[in-house]
């Protein structure tokens, strides 16, 4: 969907008047995207990045790699999303039919850390796995994996046919530039009885100095509106997670920076008990007000809350 005004919110329609500076958005020069600042919808919150651009140039700018090179080869960084997402994996348990056999996508797939927790959180029950991930060296190496269940890349929202039971979209909707098409497209994608997992920054245009390269940046209120639009059931939606550096006293902000460095060491050192500790204190990742990620779990709209 292509608003005819661009000032106009891509979820609700409503006129965003307010224009907030983009983080970190003039630090990318030369870049095939820019950003130069970030409209806040008067409606539903939903801030979104100026100029709006059109997803075939989303799309050319994380197939050329660019991004995985910022964030894909920082080894702490890769261990904190190993943590991150065994809490994603636990958090859809409990909606999980125990018997059943399950069908897995896992959109915007990353190092493919989903594979391997839902591998050990539910053994002998993932009949299929199929993953999107535009990056070809990371595809490669989730690939590579054996987790003892068919593992597939799938190369676009479209080629992805078959009902699934779960699927995860995690750190992927702060990225698009139409979320209707997104979240109808995921609709469409799901069995009956499945659920998917959709996780991103809550408005983290308010505490990070780059944000590059979000495009939209949702909070409770925007998620809600964007359920209504689409006709999903929403089965859950909290805030959760705090910075480590966040403002607070000169103690805290001490015990931070010798969590953090403490993490960095064990990521270093392979040591994945500590690790999994260590990232646990520092990011906190129980529900919080504000939160600084957002938890959002839906259904197909014959599913009852």
């Amino acid at each position: 969907m292509t608003a005819a005004n661009p000032q106009s919110c891509p979820v609700c329609g409503a006129s965003a008047p307010n224009e907030v500076n983009y983080p970190g958005g003039n630090t990318r020069a030369g870049q095939s995207l820019q950003f130069t600042g970030i409209a806040i919808c008067d409606t539903c919150e939903l801030g979104f990045a100026l100029p709006r651009p059109p997803q075939a140039a989303l799309d050319r700018f994380y197939a050329s790699g660019i991004y995985w090179t910022e964030v894909g080869r920082n080894l702490p960084q890769v261990m904190h999303e190993k943590a991150q997402c065994e809490q994603r994996v636990a958090a859809c348990l409990p909606l999980i039919e125990k018997a059943q056999q399950l069908r897995v996508l896992d959109v915007g797939a990353g190092h493919g850390w989903t594979v391997d927790w839902v591998a050990r959180m539910l053994p002998g029950r993932i009949a299929r796995f199929d993953f999107i991930e535009p990056d070809d060296d990371a595809a490669k190496s989730i690939s590579n994996k054996q987790p003892g269940f068919p593992l597939q890349r799938v190369h676009s929202m479209s080629d992805a046919s078959d009902h699934y039971d779960l699927i995860f979209l995690n750190h992927v909707l702060e990225h698009v530039a139409d979320p209707l098409a997104m979240i109808a497209r995921i609709t469409e994608l799901l069995a009956p009885n499945g659920i998917a997992y959709i996780e991103m920054p809550h408005a983290d245009y308010r505490f990070k100095s780059d944000v590059f390269p979000h495009t939209l940046f949702f909070t409770p209120a925007s998620l809600a509106m964007l359920a209504r639009k689409t006709g999903i059931t929403q089965l859950a939606c909290a805030t959760f997670g705090r910075s480590p550096d966040e403002p607070g006293p000169a103690w805290r902000r001490r015990i931070n920076w010798v969590l953090q460095r403490l993490f960095v060491l064990a990521a270093r050192h392979g040591v994945w008990l500590v690790q999994r500790a260590l990232d646990h204190a520092v990011w906190d990742y129980r529900p919080r007000e504000p939160g600084i990620w957002l938890r959002w779990i839906i259904a197909r709209p014959s599913r009852a809350n």
